[in-house]
């Protein structure tokens, strides 16, 4: 009785894009399986956080944030996205979009808000001065 080697039932890629469609499945696959963990990490209350650098007040003004909103009239995501609009040597105005990709609004309203900042200082050394807040989008001077 002869012995065959066995083969396999999926034969590996030989081609580049045989094997650029298996790294596509394993990403899929991985995003697919790690989606609890990261439902799992929202749910405890953190934020996935990229800031700004030399932005006034960057907590309040982040490149982008997600997070996931809990309150009594909305359940969802939070998305928030900032960019610097008007920047001169000693004054700087940051627009801050508010975002919401809502499952559950009591209100049946859309609560996503767009304002800007502005800050100025008297040298390079000083700190930023909150001059006006404004609703809507960044106006220049």
């Amino acid at each position: 009785m002869s012995t065959q080697p066995r083969q396999p039932i999926i034969p590996a890629p030989t081609t580049t894009r045989g094997k650029i469609g298996c790294a596509l499945g394993l990403v899929l696959w991985f995003t697919v399986m790690m989606t609890p963990c990261v439902l799992f990490w929202f749910g405890f209350g953190n934020e996935l956080i990229i800031p700004h650098a030399n932005v006034p007040d960057a907590h309040e003004h982040p490149m982008f944030k997600l997070g996931l909103l809990m309150t009594a009239d909305y359940r969802g995501l939070s998305i928030t996205n900032s960019s610097i609009l008007a920047d001169k040597n000693n004054a700087v105005c940051v627009q801050t979009n508010v975002n919401f990709l809502l499952w559950e609004n009591r209100n049946r309203d859309d609560p996503a808000t767009t304002y800007c900042d502005c800050y100025e200082r008297d040298n390079a050394e000083t700190s930023w001065q909150l001059i006006r807040t404004e609703s809507g989008t960044c106006t220049t001077e």
